[in-house]
């Protein structure tokens, strides 16, 4: 009887064991992938010395500690096409400092390295679905965007200084330099335009909106959810946002035929247009004159999207093997104060810049092929990428949405239903 006993015993003490292993490895997939998408909201203002002065935030040692950690942990492996497609991007960029260019920075390249190596991970037999993790970046960007709007109304009650506790509370060495945290909304204007408390400048917080209204188009289409993250995208004053909002609708609107809702977006961008044009002191309006940026040298929008190209012509085309091959890595920043019209260090223009017309093709080629080829929420991928083309090489915010959303949480693996509600995950 005894023995029978343990004999009835043992399955039942095998599947509580298998139950709690699952659930272990359920809160092991989830955190995994909720630290990258943490690390560039809650946590995108911080640094630790010195590379908070160097402008280098938190977010970029810790998704790449993540990612290790997971591997180590066996929770995550190495997935072999992307590994293959970042070994020959890097290898050949690296071939490149090595043989033509005199000189280079190392550690640039060295960072380039951390921070473009978590694209070859994925979750090992993931226990947590990609609509899981999607639920979870949703839920994260309305909060965000909420604590934008308390931010904004904040500041006209209680000032500035309470409405950003971050930027006049913490200490200046635990936070990420060379970011305009706190900008006002022009020249002489007392107005601040919001960056979600969290988020590291306005322009950060304008494309986190963006990237959720368009998944939220894409997925539940809840109005209440549109209507504070399309006002929370508003208060930010911010062009980016509204420039990936309107360029990932449209692609969306044609790829899938989707024509109520291009129609929708053009009737909308009429409205916004028109009451820019009524007011002389609005929203819309300050939008409106923001929008002329892109002809004024030294404003955000020129050094942004403009500067790059006067400084190809001034350093860069007129050398053919320079412009196939590069400058080198580290060299945007001082040629960059060299240059006849102020730039900003955007991705595309230092890619270039630094490794060539060559270069440049063998790094959007990994990263393209990690975005196409990736196995989360499809309809992450064109909002993801426009952030990754919108922020600068070392710029952690695209990078780690991809890693959060898109390239982590694989399907690949997948064998089974997962018994978790995307509320809850």
């Amino acid at each position: 009887m005894r023995s029978s006993s343990v004999a009835h015993d043992q399955p039942w003490n095998r599947v509580g064991l298998k139950r709690e292993s699952a659930r272990r490895l359920r809160f092991w997939d989830r955190w995994l992938c909720r630290l990258p998408l943490i690390s560039v909201t809650y946590l995108a203002k911080f640094s630790v010395p010195p590379f908070g002065a160097m402008g280098l935030a938190l977010s970029i040692p810790l998704a790449f500690a993540v990612a290790l950690f997971g591997a180590i942990a066996g929770r995550m492996v190495f997935d072999v096409r992307r590994t293959f497609a970042f070994v020959g991007a890097f290898a050949f960029i690296v071939c490149v400092q090595l043989l033509y260019i005199d000189e280079f920075s190392l550690p640039s390249l060295l960072l380039f390295f951390v921070i473009h190596l978590p694209y070859v991970f994925r979750l090992r037999r993931p226990k947590i679905s990609s609509e899981q993790v999607l639920a979870y970046f949703q839920q994260l960007g309305l909060i965000v965007g909420i604590c934008g709007l308390v931010q904004y109304v904040a500041q006209f009650v209680l000032g500035p200084t309470l409405a950003f506790p971050i930027e006049n509370f913490v200490p200046e060495f635990l936070l990420t330099s060379k970011f305009n945290m706190q900008a006002t909304l022009e020249y002489g204007s007392e107005i601040v335009r919001t960056n979600g408390v969290f988020m590291i400048e306005p322009s950060m917080f304008s494309q986190l909106t963006a990237v959720c209204i368009l998944l939220e188009l894409t997925s539940r289409r809840r109005l209440w959810y549109l209507a504070i993250m399309g006002v929370a995208i508003l208060v930010s004053y911010s062009g980016t946002g509204l420039m990936l909002l309107a360029v990932c609708l449209l692609i969306d609107s044609i790829a899938r035929r989707r024509w109520g809702l291009l129609l929708g977006g053009l009737l909308a961008g009429a409205v916004v247009l028109a009451l820019a044009t009524l007011q002389s002191d609005g929203i819309f309006s300050q939008i409106l004159k923001r929008s002329g940026e892109f002809s004024s040298g030294g404003s955000s929008g020129s050094m942004r999207f403009v500067g790059g190209f006067y400084m190809f012509d001034q350093f860069l085309w007129n050398e053919p093997v320079r412009a196939f091959l590069g400058m080198g890595a580290g060299s945007f920043a001082e040629y960059g104060l060299r240059a006849t019209v102020p730039v900003a260090e955007m991705i595309l223009f230092k890619t270039v810049f630094e490794f060539g017309i060559l270069g440049a093709l063998a790094y959007w080629s990994f990263i393209g092929y990690c975005i196409a080829t990736s196995t989360g929420v499809p309809a992450a991928r064109i909002p993801i990428l426009a952030t990754i083309l919108l922020g600068g090489l070392y710029t952690p915010f695209g990078h780690c949405l991809a890693f959060g959303v898109l390239l982590w949480p694989s399907r690949e693996s997948h064998t089974g239903p997962v018994q978790l509600h995307p509320a809850r995950a």
